[in-house]
């Protein structure tokens, strides 16, 4: 099952050599009413036979998934209804590099499901959990006045709403809140919205110099270096420009090593096992999304005013490529002069709501649609799925870089003078990824996508 070490394993004591490998320390059921159980908890991790966590940037909460195969009757001895507590703890004991890499994290049983009796004795089911904050969120709604930036409104709702202590969310830079056109100072009233919701309403329209915020709950490892649940606030221009966690590959003619080679474990560590995608390449959608131009229609109805401001890649986002991979993801010949007739966005406003001097929910967003749509648009230029070998280092909103290698045979590969496909190749931020521990093997599996191109796509084609 999925708490003992992995078959060859082992190679000092309890140490690995391989990041496929990995121990559950345990997995803790904390019944409603435990009676006379010691600690007042039960290890389920004898009857759980594979282990999911699921996390992405646009997911406010980290989803757990335990597939239980169960000869105990588990479910009526334990009177399991919803709403317990599970505390998971993984890790992996290194040899070389002599590291230790864990992940622990406490969830709420949110839902049973895929219940089956494959015999007479047994029962398989599937529980998934969420965050304390999730659960939190079912139990109230929020319909109140609110006066404050955004990144303040966030953490307000969380400690107020969500239990979270003052800290306990890693948010955005506090000068995010006076860049022009920022957050600022923003008063309204919360329409009848769960805690959750109202922080994507709030996030929905604070467009900070042009970038929209992401509010969401990954693993970030701590001052112990252990992997723990974090809620975060971030810009996606704060995103991007983040240290590059590592670099990935599938190059191939891969020769093996010593197992006990601490090179080995790196190389497996950082090669691509599967790479598969839809790509998402489309210049095509991305024009009528605004990706490259387009219009912002504004009225205020309580002035009467209206006005357009017109948005273009090449003033506002082709500038900031050299950050990221150097080149837009698209050839911009043969689009028409402008294009600002491509995507009209439309705001209203009322910006006499509380008086002239005061912003409200609308204030920010006209001056920033534009932009912000066309990030949003170009994010996805490129997408990819890859699986790779356990990495509890890796979480969602962290940027990778992907050296990926030419669709050539291996003769022609020698004589080229790059063996990198630059147009796959690049740094790519991580958007969904999910921890995957079936009894047999530990992989992280990440959905990647990059907003720019290594390879200048208006270059001339060289085909020698």
């Amino acid at each position: 099952m999925s708490n003992n070490l992995i078959a060859g394993a082992a190679i000092d004591g309890k140490k690995i050599s391989s990041p496929s490998h990995y121990q559950v320390a345990h997995i803790s059921l904390f019944p409603h009413n435990p009676g006379d159980l010691k600690g007042g908890k039960i290890d389920i991790k004898e009857i759980v036979g594979r282990i999911n966590i699921f996390e992405s940037i646009t997911q406010a909460s980290i989803l757990v998934k335990l597939m239980v195969v169960d000869s105990g009757n588990l479910l009526e001895t334990l009177r399991i209804s919803g709403n317990e507590k599970i505390h998971v703890h993984l890790y992996q004991d290194i040899h070389k590099p002599a590291i230790r890499k864990e992940i622990d994290i406490e969830v709420y049983i949110s839902d049973i499901l895929n219940y089956a009796k494959p015999s007479v004795g047994a029962q398989t089911f599937e529980i998934q959990a969420v965050s304390k904050e999730a659960l939190l969120n079912q139990w109230t709604t929020l319909c109140s006045e609110f006066d404050d930036s955004v990144t303040n409104l966030v953490e307000s709702v969380c400690q107020s709403h969500l239990e979270v202590t003052k800290g306990e969310v890693n948010l955005a830079p506090t000068d995010a809140n006076e860049k022009p056109g920022g957050g600022g100072q923003i008063k309204g009233i919360y329409p009848n919205l769960k805690p959750f919701k109202a922080i994507n309403w709030l996030t929905r329209s604070a467009l900070v110099d042009g970038s929209p915020f992401f509010f969401f709950d990954s693993l970030r490892k701590n001052e112990k270096g252990v992997s723990k649940r974090q809620l975060q606030l971030h810009t996606y221009k704060e995103l991007i420009k983040q240290p590059i966690i590592d670099t990935f590959n599938n190059i191939p003619f891969f020769q093996e090593k010593e197992r006990t080679d601490e090179k080995f474990y790196t190389a497996q560590l950082r090669k691509i096992k599967k790479m598969s995608s839809d790509l998402n390449i489309s210049t095509f959608n991305n024009i009528a999304k605004g990706g490259y131009a387009s219009t912002t229609c504004w009225v205020d109805l309580s002035t009467k005013e209206y006005e357009e401001k017109e948005f273009k890649y090449d003033e506002k986002i082709k500038p900031k490529m050299e950050e990221n991979n150097g080149f837009p993801s698209f050839n911009k010949k043969d689009f028409p002069e402008g294009g600002k007739d491509a995507k009209k966005i439309y705001v209203s406003e009322n910006s006499q709501a509380y008086g002239g001097s005061t912003k409200n929910y609308h204030s920010t967003v006209k001056e920033n649609a534009g932009e912000a749509q066309a990030w949003m648009v170009n994010a996805e230029s490129t997408m990819h799925k890859l699986v790779l070998a356990g990495n509890p280092d890796l979480y969602a909103g962290g940027m990778i870089k992907l050296d990926i290698s030419k669709a050539v045979d291996k003769e022609m590969a020698e004589n080229e003078k790059s063996k990198s496909d630059e147009y796959m190749s690049g740094i790519y931020m991580i958007r969904n990824l999910e921890h995957k521990f079936d009894g047999q093997e530990y992989q992280t599996i990440v959905d990647v996508v990059k907003n720019s191109s290594k390879l200048d796509l208006e270059s001339k084609v060289k085909l020698s």
